[in-house]
């Protein structure tokens, strides 16, 4: 009898209490005095999984674990508990993880919290059979989730400066950089870490790899442009005070890229580069009006001569145009700069 209560063959009514727990305490009094014992009942277990359905489960999760767990529905149901436990706070810990890194959380992980929160509320009978019936699935999903959780630490700054590079954008990269960024955005969302860890590192190795080298290039286009643009200013104008023309360039000067590179992203350097013109051409023109001391008017050729130039004649009118607006500017004594 006492055989059969641990397999779950049978359970025990005692004093009007059903006992399918081999370890209730209840039955050291069963077990310990004639008297008791004839006062129990056993039968069939009135409702739960066969032992054929126990046996099994048991028999998988001994695989798992090492041990040989109890067969009895209530101890199987125990260490069914215990030994997916650890999975819950894994998969808690890697759905955060992932969706703090913007990545899809995996099946597998999704599947396996879902069971085993399910294990807290239910009855014995139903976290054995629930278990035997999606067993294929959860070792598969132990399986996966472990992987993930030894690889978790080691992943996840990968994924962020994959991350990084996708937000980062394809401006300014050559054309099999911005392809590699493509197929690396579709990596991320697809979801399977496991799966494309390997080429996730790779391609984010190689974008990085062609956004410093294109950063460290455009920064040089930048430096050079910079330094063309000050000694032009600064020869045009040797003769005004230092100080008056170092404040004209300071706005030139503050385009200059950081000593590295890539401290800026590859965008703001090209942004940098465009602005290189305008800047350099409002320094002159605030030079210039320092220089004519307020004296200085400025005639654009496109509002005096607004329409196109097809004969000689249509061209003398407008030089003649030009020569008056010009005569008239200079008889009150303003320099003139056509533009």
């Amino acid at each position: 009898v006492a055989a059969g209560l641990r397999s779950g063959l049978v359970e025990v009514t005692y004093q009007g209490a059903k006992i399918s727990n081999p370890a209730d305490h209840r039955l050291d009094r069963v077990f310990g005095r004639i008297n008791d014992f004839r006062a129990a009942s056993f039968a069939p277990p009135s409702a739960g999984p066969d032992v054929e359905t126990r046996a099994e489960l048991a028999s998988n999760l001994g695989k798992l674990t090492g041990a040989k767990p109890p067969i009895d529905t209530g101890g199987l149901a125990v260490a069914v508990r215990e030994f997916f436990a650890a999975d819950r706070e894994a998969c808690t810990k890697i759905a955060a993880a992932l969706m703090g890194a913007e990545l899809a959380v995996p099946d597998a992980v999704t599947r396996l919290r879902n069971i085993v929160a399910s294990f807290r509320d239910a009855s014995d009978a139903d976290v054995v059979s629930d278990t035997a019936g999606a067993w294929a699935d959860l070792s598969d999903d132990h399986e996966t989730v472990g992987k993930l959780a030894e690889a978790l630490d080691d992943d996840l700054p990968i994924v962020r400066a994959a991350r990084a590079e996708v937000r980062a954008g394809a401006q300014g990269l050559p054309e099999d950089a911005g392809v590699a960024l493509r197929e690396l955005d579709d990596h991320l969302a697809a979801g399977d870490l496991l799966a494309h860890r390997g080429k996730i590192k790779e391609l984010t190795t190689t974008v990085q790899t062609a956004r410093r080298e294109a950063a460290a290039e455009v920064a040089g286009s930048v430096r050079a442009k910079l330094e063309e643009a000050r000694a032009k200013i600064r020869a045009q104008f040797a003769e005004m005070d230092a100080n008056k023309l170092d404040e004209a360039l300071r706005p030139i000067d503050e385009l200059s890229p950081p000593s590295d590179p890539t401290a800026a992203p590859l965008s703001d350097l090209l942004g940098r580069a465009e602005l290189i013109e305008s800047r350099t051409a409002t320094a002159v023109r605030l030079l210039e009006e320092m220089q004519a001391a307020g004296n200085l008017s400025r005639l654009s050729v496109a509002e005096l001569v607004t329409d196109p130039i097809t004969t000689e004649e249509e061209l003398d009118v407008a030089l003649d145009r030009i020569r008056q607006a010009a005569v008239a500017e200079m008889a009150d004594g303003k320099q003139v700069r056509l533009q």
